[in-house]
């Protein structure tokens, strides 16, 4: 929300994300008797750089982009200075403490600091004349109330990031979840052969306990899929990239089955997929996934 009582006008942002401010014009300073329009330029020029007004305009200007680059913890404190170089000269020249406290509350909303941003709107109110000031009154209440209503919001999910956090503390504790001896042993199999660099045929073993655990809808943790992908890009840097792209299909098809939200982990998996098909020659299917992968990643 940004306010511009020295022009009349009043303007809220609804998303303060992305908002940024106006800066309002002000009317030069009145000349002294007697002198023109030339003259009244030649005083506006001449007036000292540590004057109420050129202060206000120099800290106004520097908090208004660092509020802009989202930089607001180090905007707020030049806010402050606005406001408080207003407050110690009231009704002089064309200074406004509603547009000040305004600019400041929308700083503090930007960064989070909702309590005090309350603090600041409603000072303002109090400023303002219900009468004359209606609009004004009613927006300044709606950012009263969005400033609440995120605070709560704020309490309700610092609630669930516990209990969140323990979810993901136990699911990633374990291997594969319900993994039967039998497959427990084909896994450790593969592996051994893997190791001692009977490549084709680990592969296989390997891609045959992962297409059972598709199958059988096993949950895989991320230490699981990591060990899954190093194998694939072992078989990739020893040139079979058709046994490496059906490791990173099923990769794939296990995290999206699993429903992660990982977006960044299934996009890196989408781009190792893209990457095999384009070695097998599969070039329209490698730039189509590739293009799903950069499609997630935009989303995040």
């Amino acid at each position: 929300m940004a306010a511009t009582r020295s022009s009349g006008q009043f303007v809220a942002h609804p998303d303060y994300l992305t908002h940024a401010s106006e800066v309002t014009s002000r009317a030069p300073h009145p000349a002294p008797p007697g002198c023109g329009p030339s003259d009244q330029i030649h005083v506006s020029a001449a007036m000292p750089a540590d004057s109420p007004p050129s202060r206000i305009a120099t800290l106004k200007r520097q908090a208004l982009r660092l509020d802009m680059l989202g930089a607001h913890q180090r905007a707020e404190p030049l806010f402050s200075q606005v406001v408080a170089i207003v407050e110690a000269h009231p009704g002089e020249g064309d200074f406004d403490l509603v547009e000040a406290l305004n600019d400041r509350a929308r700083c503090r909303f930007n960064g989070g600091q909702l309590g005090l941003a309350v603090e600041d709107y409603r000072r303002i109110l109090q400023l303002l004349d219900p009468r004359d000031d209606g609009t004004l009154v009613a927006i300044t209440m709606d950012q009263i109330h969005r400033c609440v209503e995120g605070a709560r919001l704020r309490a309700a999910t610092a609630c669930l990031r516990e209990p969140i956090a323990l979810m993901i503390r136990c699911a990633r504790t374990g291997r594969a979840v319900d993994e039967t001896p039998g497959q427990s042993r084909l896994r450790t199999l593969a592996r051994r052969l893997l190791a001692r660099g009977r490549i084709d045929l680990g592969a296989r073993l390997m891609q045959r306990w992962l297409d059972e655990a598709s199958l059988r809808g096993m949950s895989l943790d991320a230490e699981t899929l990591a060990d899954l992908r190093s194998h694939a890009l072992a078989l990739l840097e020893l040139h079979r990239p058709y046994a490496a792209c059906e490791f990173f299909r099923s990769i794939v098809y296990v995290q999206l089955r699993q429903r992660s939200d990982d977006a960044l982990s299934i996009s890196g998996a989408l781009r190792d997929w893209a990457g095999c098909l384009c070695a097998t020659g599969q070039h329209r299917s490698a730039r189509e996934t590739l293009a799903l992968a950069e499609s997630i990643v935009g989303k995040v």
